[in-house]
């Protein structure tokens, strides 16, 4: 059995999850689905449920969140494997005889042509570290092992070869040459490289089979594209931070607030709930009339489908309400009101001149953020559901962050330069359902970009670590982290030195070590993801600080814009 390989639970959000492929120690792996885990033996998902209103609104249906449970909520040895992985692929190369191969478990040989091993374990590890590099997939989410003897041998070939020679006479794949020894046969490998070929339907991390009318290829195991996880964020900022809402906000209520239409009836739900806390009950059974008939009334309002761009809208009006307004909201999960999920205090905020414009910057002293992984594409295919079904209900893996940020808007309403920058961007993606690819997203978010680098220098914080959430009116910047205490106030600290940062973040935005061939890049329109000038000398930043995966960004945009001091 392979060691344990450790992985946080922000990890599996972000970079791994269902479907993923790890290089471990024992040789590569495939990341099982959810109910193939074996994850909740002992505990049931509903025991590490999230709460989260805004990505119910989002996914909508019966849709739940799920933090991902650790080896001590488990309570199992740490070096114990609690998550099921599967070794893939099956296939293994063996360079020094050049044989691809199939190890037959118990077998005390891993390459036909290699000396035996001490026992079948040793040969089993040996061949997995000789796990070739290539695989099928299909942009349907298909992952299965290339049927390496079908390549060779025609389909009605009687040959019983169970290896092949690997016959290398260059370092390109058209120089490869797959070869069997028992009947001569023999294929180009860099021909099928390129080729479309008939996909099996098979899902490497144990999902279902399905009939599949897409064509599959060939891939490298490591390549970037083989699985990109999808995922959706919210941060939590109430519209009411009443208790009452609080209460209302737990998810034993929140899918039931559709049916309620008298207090008597939420007192009554309240009391039969399973897993509303027992502070809840009393703060609703001891509440008038009006005030439950009030709460329910807003929450209802809360609770219809909204799409992820009127979900991120809501989100920015609600900040902009609570830098103007002050907010202060307690966690429900603790009885004496006593840990913070938001706070900001108005009095902090700063105008700032940024010529042509004024911006308020506001310190969010304190913020919570929860992202569930939506599921998985291949090859740019459509996007697979990393949902688990229990219960009636679809529960998505998340996790909470808890940190700080900066809030930066517009102090009055801005008069943007039609420059041809933006009139490109106006022409190609003013589209009110790409609202990432308007001007004045690419506008803040170029900004953002050029502000976190800026502020890796003075916060102490890595470029890597601060995050970015982008609206079309302005942008958060945040540092968060798994645990009650957040981070350390590092970042909101620097809302009394933002002028220095601006200049640093836009001083050099005319020059670049790339140029002139960053400056005269061409635009480029894409659906999903379209660029301008923009290079990872000047403006480009790691996956786990954009949102946008580098995308709908121009440093011209941005340049020809401002103004000269």
């Amino acid at each position: 059995m392979a060691r344990a390989q450790g992985i946080r639970p922000s990890q599996f959000i972000t970079t791994y999850g269902p479907g993923a492929l790890l290089e471990g120690v024992g040789g590569p792996r495939v990341v099982m689905s959810l109910d193939k885990s074996n994850l909740f033996q002992t505990l049931g998902v509903e025991q590490f449920e999230i709460v989260e209103p805004a990505l119910h609104q989002i996914l909508g249906g019966t849709s739940r969140f799920f933090r991902m449970p650790t080896n001590a909520d488990l309570g199992r040895p740490e070096t114990d494997a609690i998550y099921e992985t599967n070794t893939f692929p099956k296939w293994s190369l063996c360079v020094r005889h050049g044989l691809i191969y199939r190890h037959s478990y118990g077998a005390r040989r891993a390459c036909p042509d290699c000396p035996a091993q001490a026992s079948p374990r040793d040969a089993h590890t040996r061949a997995r570290l000789e796990a070739i590099s290539l695989v099928m997939a299909c942009p349907q989410g298909h992952l299965f092992d290339v049927d390496w003897l079908r390549l060779v041998h025609k389909k009605d070939s009687p040959c019983q070869a169970d290896h092949l020679l690997w016959v290398s006479r260059g370092s390109s794949l058209r120089r490869v040459e797959i070869r069997c020894r028992l009947c001569q046969a023999y294929t180009n490998l860099g021909e099928h490289y390129l080729k479309e070929h008939l996909c099996k339907g098979f899902f490497a991390e144990g999902r279902d089979h399905e009939t599949c009318p897409c064509k599959a290829k060939i891939v490298q195991r490591g390549a970037a594209n083989l699985f990109t996880p999808e995922s959706l964020s919210s941060i939590t900022v109430p519209r009411v931070s009443t208790p009452l809402m609080r209460a209302l906000r737990h998810t034993a209520l929140v899918n039931l607030l559709s049916l309620i239409s008298a207090p008597a009836q939420l007192r009554q739900l309240a009391q039969t709930a399973q897993g509303l806390p027992h502070e809840f009950r009393e703060l609703l059974a001891s509440a008038s009339d009006e005030e439950l008939a009030t709460a329910v009334e807003q929450a209802q309002q809360q609770s219809t489908e909204l799409t992820p761009a009127q979900a991120r809208q809501i989100e920015f009006r609600e900040l902009q309400a609570a830098v103007q307004h002050g907010l202060k909201f307690q966690s429900p999960n603790s009885p004496a009101w006593a840990a913070s999920e938001f706070e900001v205090d108005p009095a902090l905020s700063r105008t700032l001149s940024f010529p042509p414009f004024q911006l308020r910057v506001t310190p969010i002293l304190r913020l919570r953020v929860v992202t569930a992984q939506t599921g998985y594409r291949r090859l740019g295919g459509r996007l697979v559901s990393a949902a688990y079904a229990y219960a009636n209900s679809s529960w998505y893996p998340a996790v909470e962050l808890l940190g700080e940020g900066i809030f930066i808007d517009f102090a009055q309403p801005p008069a943007f330069a039609e420059t041809s920058a933006w009139q490109w961007w106006t022409k190609h993606h003013n589209d009110t359902d790409l609202p990432h690819h308007k001007p004045s997203f690419v506008w803040w978010h170029t900004l953002a970009h050029r502000l976190i680098r800026a502020l890796a220098i003075h916060s102490g914080y890595s470029s890597a670590s601060v995050r970015e959430r982008i609206y079309e009116e302005g942008m958060l910047l945040y540092a968060v982290q798994p645990g009650g205490d957040g981070t350390l106030g590092g970042l909101i600290a620097m809302v009394e030195r933002f002028e220095s940062i601006l200049r640093e973040a836009v001083g050099y935005l005319d020059n670049c070590s790339n140029d002139p061939f960053c400056a005269q890049t061409p635009r480029h329109p894409g659906e999903m993801l379209a660029s301008g000038p923009a290079c990872y000398a000047c403006s480009l930043l790691s996956e786990t600080s954009c949102e946008h995966r580098n995308s709908s960004l121009d440093r011209i945009l941005l340049l020809d814009s401002l103004q000269e001091d």
